[in-house]
Formats: C-alpha cells, structure tokens, sequence
C-alpha cells in the first residue's frame, strides 16, 4: 500500500443577501486555505489507523479592490461600509456581515397650529387655573411644514418622501392672526377652542366659562381670564379671578374677589373683598403722581452726573459707581422720595394688586443706605415709575366700565370703577366706587360703614341711631329719608345731617362746596340700573 500527500487548493466564495427593502446588503464569505498533509508512519499491525499531520497551510489573499468589484458587479454601489470591507480582508473565518447600508427616505412634517401651555411659573401657585388667556396675548403659535428627504437603497435608487401638508389658519370670534399668519392672538378674553380639519385650523375664543354647582374644596381657588358664570355659590374663604366679568347666581361669603370687569351677585355679598376693574382712590392717585414726577427728576439728576463725568478727559467708566451716585442724591436733593414711597407702601388695601407688589419689592431694594450703594442701574426706578403711569392710564380708560351689583351686601369693602348697586340693602361695609353708589330698592338702605363715590350716592334711607355714616362725594347725594347722623364730605367742603330727613339732595359745586338743591334727580336712569341680567350664557360657553 502506497500513501502519498494530500494536498487541497485555497479557495473562497462570496455570498450576498440583499434585504426586502434594499436598504442593507450582507456580504457572507467562505475561505478554504491550501494544505499540505503528511502521513505519519505506523509500526506494522493487523489493524492499522492512519492519521496525517498538516505540514503547510496557506490562506489566500482578499483585497478591497477584489470586495469592491464583486459589490460592482452585484451593483451594489451606494452605503458600502468601508470599515466593513477592511474587517473582511483581515477574516481567516467564514463570516456573514453588514457590508452595505442604504438610506430610507424620512418623512417630513405637516404644518400644525400648537396652542400655547402657560407656564407653570407664570401660574399663581394658590389658584386652579382655567385654560384662558388674556386680550393681546398669544394662544396658538403655527409650526411650517419641514420637507423629508429622499431615500436611496444600496443599488443607487432613489426613494423620494411622502409629501407634507401645509395649514390654513381661519380666525373665529375672539381672536387675529399676526406674524405673518404664524401666532393668533386674543382680542378678548376667554378660554381659546381649536378645531382642527384636514388643512385648516380653526380658532376662536369662548369667553365664558360655566361652572356649575359651588367653588369650593372641591375647586379650590379659580382664575379664568374670560367670563365667569357660577351657577351656585362663592363658598367661605374661596378666591376667584377672572379678566372680566363673574356672575354668581347664589351667595358669596367671606372671600377674595378680583375682576377686570363687572361682579353681578343675584343675592348676597356677605364679609368679601372685592375689586372690580380699576379704581384708585383720588388720596393715593395724588401721591402716586407726585411720586411719578419726583423719580423722572431723579433719573434726570442721575443722567447729568453721569453725562458730566463722562466728559472729563480722566473718565474710566468703571469708576463711577451708581449706587453712590443714587445715596447722594436721595440723601441731599431728594430726601422725601423713599419716605414717600414707604406711605403709599403703608396704605397697601388701596392699591391696586400689581402696585402693591412691586412697592413691596422697591422698598426691599432700596431700603437701607448700603443696598443703595449696591445698585448697579437705576431699573428699580424706571420700573416702579412705568408700573404706575399704567396703572393711572388704564384706571382713566377702565373708569365706569366695571360695577358691583348685588341683592344685599354686608361687613364688605368693595373697590370698583364704576358703579356699585344693591337692590336691598347694605350693612356696615367700605365702598369706593369711581361712579355711582345706588342703594335703590323698595327698602333700599345703607347702616353704618364708609361710602365714597366718584359721582353721586343714590339711597332710598341711611343712617342709624348707633353710629354715624361717612361718605365722600364728587358731583352729588340724594336718599329719600336719613336716620341718625351723615357726614358727607367734598373735596373743599364738609356738610352734616344729625336730625332725621326726607328728600335731601346735595350737589356739588365747580367750587367744591356742597350745595342743597330743591328738585329731585331724574331717577329713570338709576332705576335700569337695577335691571342687571346682562351676562346670559353663550353659544359656545364651556362648561
């Protein structure tokens, strides 16, 4: 018997799988190397096992030319993994791997109109807020379409996007579109309703919302930028603010009341606190205009020091210090500025909510002579100054538009621009009306408290036997029958009724003075006042 070697040739075989969607190509490989293969000598047996051993084995070469061109002639030619093809040239394996991926076209996205989410920061941490926004803000802001892109697979083709969408934004009631048509905003107040279709948005503002029932634990304290209509009643010690008018159809009792526009309560207004668009009292109005005209001096005073200094050939801007510059003259020309500030700080229950804050913080800045020194501008002071010219001017343009009326009203302060009516009767309260006060029912009185009002005070009777009664008049005052002692007051003049009477009406003249006047007002006005049923339900009210 005669063994020679076995000798095997090198070989390999490329093997390639292309996906479904001809987005990636598998390169498998399979490599035979050259051998060459002794015979080991055996001792004579009956039974002989032959076994060889390998005394040379040679791999063959793979390039990246030769991958390349098998790709080529696979046409494959888009995607090829270069680190791929070098990890294959290097395999002594068979080995199946990722040699070529594609790319899938990516669709774009259609126009879409996104409503605006008030931030959280922005919303007062002891109030429920209802969805709603306020005149001139902005509720929806468009997004344009963004085209996708094309596709190719690892032959080469081409795969083009879907197509996008754009969106036609149609303005409802309540809202415009501004921006070169990307952000719609209200020009009322209201809870904003989107209705999307197939290419367009539609956008309009509900300015009611209805709740029904009671505000109570159940909803804690509401803020609704729109109208608010509660079907039951305020529950003791449960807020509410709304940017326009609320009607409530039971009782409120014991609770905090802020309104842009009107409050209409059907019966009882029992130990609240109320504000009814914007009405500052003529006291503090003066003081504040005092204090406008003393801070615009200031800001001048603080400009030409600095305009001065900054002339000057040895100038270095880093040098001047304004919170120096600012204690000086606080200190030495305008030293009743900051106490002026502290007095309307003080008289914080008659002004309006926005005031009060930036008041407060004010005088937390500039208080002291070393947080003086520390200011680096003067913005504390443009701030407070500009808060409030706002305040006076939509005060000016608010006054008369928002009135409290309510059924019968008790141990109450009321703040309100225009004017304040009940029907029944009112007990030991604090209004000041920027209007009217009308006490016009078949009973309608007033018992104790203090009355100002920017116009006249109408009142069927006022008065007790217990304790005298303030009021403070501008134009007039006129009530069918006084009980006990009346102390009206005008801004040059002061008149007192301590006797019982009937029929009284005071005017006031160009001078100031309180004059008697023998003939009735004209009544037929004040008496429709009374009808105040003007905030029906909506189409469209949210409930």
């Amino acid at each position: 018997i005669i063994l020679e070697k076995i000798e095997t040739h090198a070989s390999k075989d490329f093997q390639l799988d292309v996906s479904k969607d001809k987005l990636e190509a598998y390169l498998g490989l399979k490599i035979t190397p050259s051998t060459e293969v002794e015979i080991i000598d055996s001792p004579p047996s009956n039974q002989v096992v032959i076994k060889g051993k390998i005394i040379k084995e040679e791999y063959p070469e793979i390039s990246s030319q030769e991958i390349m061109g098998y790709l080529r002639q696979k046409n494959i030619i888009n995607g090829i993994i270069e680190d791929a093809v070098l990890e294959l040239t290097k395999t002594r394996e068979g080995k199946r791997i990722l040699i070529a991926r594609g790319t899938p076209a990516q669709k774009g996205k259609n126009a879409r109109l996104v409503p605006v989410k008030i931030s959280k920061k922005e919303m007062e941490q002891a109030f429920n807020y209802i969805d709603s926004f306020a005149k001139g803000e902005i509720i929806a802001e468009k997004k344009y379409p963004v085209p996708g892109k094309n596709g190719k697979d690892v032959y080469g083709k081409i795969s083009k996007a879907p197509p996008v969408n754009d969106i036609n934004i149609v303005a409802g009631d309540g809202v415009v579109i501004m921006g070169n048509g990307r952000k719609v905003v209200a020009v009322k107040n209201g809870m904003p309703k989107i209705i999307n279709k197939k290419y367009k948005a539609i956008v309009r503002i509900l300015p009611q919302y209805i709740l029904e029932g009671d505000i109570d634990k159940k909803t804690g304290n509401l803020k609704f930028e729109g109208d608010l209509i509660v079907t039951g009643n305020i529950n003791d010690y449960f807020d509410v603010k709304v940017g326009n008018n609320l009607l409530v159809k039971g009782n409120i009792a014991n609770s905090k009341i802020d309104a842009l526009g009107s409050v209409l309560v059907k019966n009882n207004i029992i130990a609240c606190n109320i504000t009814a668009g914007l009405y500052v009292k003529r006291n503090i109005k003066k003081k504040l205009q005092k204090l406008v005209y003393k801070i615009e001096n200031l800001l001048e005073a603080i400009n030409e020091i600095i305009g001065e200094a900054a002339s000057r050939i040895d100038y270095y801007e880093e040098n001047y210090q304004i919170g120096r510059i600012v204690r000086i003259l606080v200190d030495k020309k305008f030293k009743d500025i900051i106490p002026l500030i502290k007095e309307i700080n003080s008289e914080q229950d008659d002004l309006p909510a926005n005031l009060s804050e930036i008041f407060v913080e004010t005088i937390n800045m500039i208080t002291g002579y070393k947080k003086l020194l520390k200011l680096k501008n003067v913005d504390v002071f443009i701030d407070l100054k500009e808060e409030i010219e706002e305040v006076i001017t939509i005060e000016k343009d608010t006054i008369n538009e928002s009135n409290v009326y309510t059924n019968y009203m008790q141990k109450s302060r009321v703040n309100v621009s225009g004017d304040v009516i009940i029907k029944r009767g009112c007990y030991n309260s604090e209004i000041y009306a920027g209007n009217n006060i009308i006490v016009w029912g078949k009973k309608g009185f007033i018992k104790g408290g203090c009355y100002s009002a920017g116009n006249y005070i109408y009142v069927q009777e006022i008065g007790s036997q217990l304790s005298p009664i303030e009021l403070n008049i501008e134009r007039g005052f006129y009530a069918v029958k006084i009980i006990g002692t009346i102390i009206i007051k005008s801004k040059n003049d002061k008149y007192k009724i301590e006797n019982k009477k009937n029929h009284i009406h005071l005017r006031v003249n160009d001078e100031g003075k309180i004059e008697e006047s023998m003939m009735e007002p004209d009544m037929k006005e004040i008496k429709n006042l009374l009808k105040y049923d003007f905030i029906p339900p909506v189409k469209g009210g949210k409930k």
